[in-house]
């Protein structure tokens, strides 16, 4: 971009060639002895060498990026693209992460965040099996399965709701818990809304009972806060099985509104974290102002794991300072800001991903 131009241009400046090319340029001599040296370059084929190997490390990093959905549709129809290509590569243990920041206000924790997303998604993946299948979305309880129904209305035929049955180790299996399994289990897609530590044991007893059938029914968890800490010893081994789970399930879908702790005196603006499997987490800076922008969106870093929001909240401080230097046109205050905030920079290091 013309920002990005006027941004190393001015670093260029100040690099030994450009300077010793204007010191031997006062003498008549000197200027001969330049003309005889084939490996000296004019600045501004050294500039513009400089930026095509900028731009081609942009383009590069832009092409791995996850970029932010443009509205709730479109946020909607990349979450099920993405966990209908996870499940064509036989990935049938899925995570989802959904948090807009927007929040039903009489439901709070990640429930309430989370039953947007089943409004979507769930309509979305239903028009995505007509005819085809059905999505089963699975509650903690009773309790939450009836506030859903109140929330979501009518649904589609090929989606329905249903609940975990009370369960933990002692728990003796009989005909009304078995049914209950057996109609989650005979969906084509089981969503399980926003799992507590406490509802760990009905849902490895409903993985075991689909690795034992080879039935190849997906399982995916959304907003899971199954590793919160327990105070119930006798589900242990319980979530020590899903552990062992967790290490091989695909994060499917992330998208993530980060807004940092505000003061009068450092306002920084909101970032979005966002992961499209096969694509790494990307994390944008929302500042339409900004001259490197796309779409409103300034690109931040990219990470083959999810960031800490310590990190996260560090690259906004480092986002602001720098922007406000560049579009001053002043010099930086501090040689700890960059001037150039392109990928290949310290502050902005491509990391390598498997499938590259």
């Amino acid at each position: 971009s013309a920002g990005r131009d006027v941004r190393q241009g001015r670093s260029l400046a100040g690099l030994p060639v450009a300077a010793a090319f204007g010191l031997v340029a006062g003498g008549v001599r000197q200027r001969r002895r330049l003309r005889r040296l084939p490996m000296m370059v004019a600045p501004r084929s050294f500039r513009e060498e400089a930026k095509l190997k900028s731009d081609a490390m942009l383009a590069e990093t832009l092409s791995t990026a996850t970029p932010v959905p443009e509205d709730f549709e479109d946020a909607m129809t990349l979450a099920c693209n993405c966990v209908l290509l996870a499940m064509a590569q036989g990935k049938l243990r899925q995570q989802v992460f959904y948090d807009s920041g927007d929040t039903d206000m009489k439901l709070n924790g990640a429930f309430g965040t989370a039953l947007g997303f089943v409004d979507g998604f769930g309509n979305r993946m239903a028009q995505e099996l007509k005819g085809k299948g059905s999505i089963v979305c699975v509650f903690g309880d009773m309790g939450k399965m009836g506030i859903a129904k109140k929330q979501l209305g009518e649904l589609p035929a090929e989606m329905r709701l249903e609940y975990f049955p009370p369960m933990n180790p002692r728990t003796q299996m009989n005909q009304g818990i078995q049914e209950q399994f057996d109609s989650i289990r005979s969906s084509d897609l089981i969503l399980v809304v926003a799992p507590e530590p406490e509802e760990v044991c009905p849902l490895m007893h409903l993985c075991d009972e689909l690795d034992k059938s080879r039935s190849g029914t997906p399982v995916v968890l959304l907003n899971s806060r199954l590793t919160e800490k327990l105070r119930m010893e006798e589900v242990k081994i319980a979530m020590r099985k899903y552990l062992s789970m967790k290490q091989t399930m695909v994060v499917a879908f992330h998208l993530q509104q980060y807004d940092p702790p505000q003061n009068e005196e450092e306002f920084m603006n909101a970032a979005v974290i966002v992961k499209a499997h096969p694509k790494p987490y990307t994390i944008w800076e929302d500042n339409p102002d900004d001259p490197e922008a796309i779409d409103g969106f300034f690109l931040m870093d990219v990470s083959a794991s999810p960031p800490r929001m310590d990190k996260v909240k560090e690259m906004l401080k480092s986002s602001k300072s720098m922007y406000k230097v560049l579009s001053s046109g002043a010099a930086p205050l501090s040689k700890d800001i960059p001037l150039d905030r392109t990928p290949g920079t310290e502050w902005f290091q491509m990391p390598k991903f498997p499938w590259q």
